[in-house]
């Protein structure tokens, strides 16, 4: 665990400095899309970072926290969910998100450790 989260640190600046967003949106973004994914590990670090670097490259920050705002509240009864689920702007955000998870998804695939057996020994 201690080492995963030193791999995040390590990466952050480089994250950071290519994209304007806040490094606490990236690490929100990636933490949670490790634990959608299996957990902390570091081949879901390096799937959910280039899942991060896919969709950000599509989005403002401010459109992308707008989308995951309307994403968010789109259920939310009465007349405070009216104002996210009657607005256009919010449909048009939250599909273009959608659309966005679902190229990165397949840009990044899920990276899977392949352990290998050792040897069997050859009998003579």
């Amino acid at each position: 665990m201690k080492q995963l989260f030193g791999l995040i640190l390590i990466a952050m600046p480089a994250l950071a400095g290519a994209e304007p967003y806040g490094t606490t949106e990236i690490v929100k973004f990636v933490v949670g899309c490790m634990a959608d994914n299996g957990g902390e590990t570091e081949e879901n670090l390096y799937t959910c970072a280039c899942r991060f670097d896919k969709i950000s490259s599509q989005f403002t920050f401010e459109e992308f926290d707008s989308a995951l705002m309307f994403e968010r509240y789109k259920d939310m009864p009465g007349k405070r969910g009216a104002m996210v689920r009657d607005n256009e702007e919010g449909r048009v955000l939250t599909t273009r998100l959608k659309k966005a998870r679902e190229e990165a998804a397949a840009q990044c695939p899920r990276v899977v450790r392949i352990e290998r057996e050792p040897p069997a020994e050859r009998k003579q």
